[in-house]
């Protein structure tokens, strides 16, 4: 078998190589010659290509175009520089164009970091959360009780005593003013969840809402003589809430809302009828004499309405309407002449208002409420008000936190009264005016501070100094400055300046004036300066959270 393989092999070689006639070497040459021709003559149109190319040269021409955009960094943004890129064909005839000089620049300061502050001689106080320049705050802190094995989850103040709840659903009465303060468990179903607890003044009661067993539950206390009473119990059809005036309640279960009598033994809910576009309300609140009601509004943005509510007629707040890509909850809290809405989300939103119905406009605060204050995902905001400061915590107990915004000037404290340590913080009001009680709730129990506000330092005036701001490039003169824009609060306790010279010789700058500096020095050091002076009242500090400013080197014609 292996034999007539081997036959058939050397037969079919040999019509191969047989059928290659002699002279074909030749052919198959030149062939070869060819193809090694084509690439020789690929090769030099390549070269031709490149040397051609190597006689393009790219120019790029600076603009110091202000006003066009604003980035929001971990340090703050300086000058906002477009290049533009530009071809230019390079021939023997005609040289390159020279390149241009920049004829100003822009700076712009949003505070969130120190990159362009001198902080070795500026005495203002920087947070870097709120991202503003103040005065510096001034307060006290103490421990009032601790509460082992005691985790809180809500806390308010009624007129001689706090009342506490925890995670087990047990009811607790701690003392205000006491040389030993201890909780006294009162004598309430232990059990469920307390979902939130309000006082009410006028009738001297605690209102409690509960969940228990698939049901919900609301009792009231009488703070005098701690007399407990169950109200009414309900079947939850999602999420409840409740919010009192006076001796009625609005209760909201689900997608429906029902007011009761807090003072009749056994209430009977009364069913509110919603007008058409309130389909889904979410959260209440109270300012005054005024229910306020939160409604989502259909769609594929997160837009969320407010309504005021008297008992018999909504009214839509034009001016508190909120659209945002992210989802949160509204808080309310204040009183009728200084109160506040929050939206809490990943990017909150804030709104101040001076009268309840308002009567203008609110004041847009979400400044206060950005990114770096709300952290993560964001939080529910509980809303502690006294006079006019507003502490503001987190009332789904996800975080620490404790933010004071005290007329339009806002400070996240979490840091410097040393709550990151705590699992989450609440906030009730404290045992006099100008304080707070703060629940540092941690794994071992619960912590009462009392954080007294003392205002803001107002011994004297505080300056904050920046670094130099033309460093690039380095050997331009700098003949004049404007300030273009300045925001913050109660700024006519600001007082603006610049300087050419490094700081040793200053001029005053008021917004959108031309600054022209004489005798400026051929290597120009651009700087400016804010001073804060105190007012009259302790309470109230100037603050900034924007400035930008241009500055104009010596080609500029004016």
């Amino acid at each position: 078998m292996a034999r007539k393989r081997k036959t058939i092999l050397k037969k079919y070689l040999g019509r191969v190589y047989g059928a290659i006639p002699s002279f074909d070497f030749f052919t198959y040459l030149f062939r070869f010659s060819g193809a090694i021709a084509a690439g020789v003559i690929l090769f030099i149109i390549l070269a031709i290509g490149i040397k051609l190319f190597a006689e393009i040269q790219i120019e790029i021409i600076t603009f110091s175009v202000p006003d066009i955009l604003i980035i929001r960094t971990a340090e703050p943004t300086e000058k906002i520089d477009i290049f533009v890129p530009k071809i230019v064909a390079k021939t023997n005839s005609t040289p390159p164009p020279s390149r241009p000089r920049e004829l100003f620049a822009t700076f712009t300061e949003l505070f969130s970091g120190i990159g362009w502050i001198d902080t070795e001689t500026t005495t203002a106080w920087h947070d870097r959360k709120t991202e503003s320049i103040t005065l510096a705050p001034q307060y006290e802190q103490n421990r009032y009780a601790t509460l082992a094995g005691i985790q809180v989850s809500n806390i308010s103040k009624g007129g001689s005593s706090w009342l506490l709840s925890d995670k087990e659903g047990g009811l607790y009465i701690l003392p205000i003013r006491s040389a030993s303060p201890a909780p006294q468990l009162l004598p309430v179903q232990v059990g469920g969840t307390i979902e939130k607890i309000e006082y009410i003044p006028s009738i001297g009661k605690w209102i409690v809402l509960k969940s228990i067993n698939g049901n919900g539950e609301v009792w009231s206390m009488e703070e005098e003589n701690r007399k407990t009473e169950r109200l009414l119990s309900f079947s939850p059809n999602g999420g409840i809430d409740i919010s009192c005036i006076d001796n009625q309640c609005l209760l909201k279960n689900g997608n429906k809302l029902a007011k009761f009598f807090t003072t009749v033994s056994q209430p009977t809910p009364h069913p509110i009828p919603l007008p058409n576009e309130i389909t889904n309300p979410e959260s209440l609140g109270r300012v005054g004499s005024y229910w306020l009601v939160s409604a989502a509004e259909p769609g594929e943005i997160i837009q969320k309405k407010t309504y005021q509510f008297d008992g018999n007629t909504f009214l839509a707040i034009a001016s508190l309407s909120v659209s945002s890509e992210y989802p949160g909850v509204m808080s309310f809290g204040g009183a009728p002449d200084d109160w506040l809405a929050v939206y809490g989300a990943y990017e909150g939103q804030g709104f101040r208002f001076s009268a309840i119905p308002p009567n203008k406009p609110s004041d847009n605060i979400s400044s206060l409420f950005n990114i770096r204050v709300m952290e993560d995902a964001g939080f529910s905001a509980g809303i502690v008000s006294q006079e006019n400061t507003h502490y503001i915590f987190a009332a789904d107990r996800t975080r620490p936190k404790f933010l004071k915004i005290e007329r339009g000037v806002a400070h996240d404290l979490t840091s410097a009264l040393n709550l990151t340590q705590y699992r989450y913080t609440l906030i009730a009001e404290g045992p006099e005016q100008n304080s707070a009680a703060i629940a540092a709730v941690s794994d071992e129990g619960t912590k009462i501070i009392i954080f007294r506000n003392n205002g803001f330092d107002t011994s004297g005036t505080a300056h904050l100094f920046s670094k130099r701001l033309n460093t690039h490039p380095l050997t331009r003169k700098v003949v004049a400055a404007m300030i273009t824009r300045i925001d913050g609060a109660n700024m006519e306790y600001v007082d603006l300046s610049v300087s050419a010279d490094g700081g040793e010789t200053w001029h005053d700058a008021g917004e959108q004036e031309v600054i022209k500096f004489k005798d400026t020095p051929s290597e120009s050091d651009f700087r400016w300066r804010a001073t804060l002076r105190p007012s009259n009242d302790p309470h109230t500090s100037p603050s900034i959270t924007e400035i930008q400013i241009r500055y104009y080197y010596e080609d500029f014609d004016f």
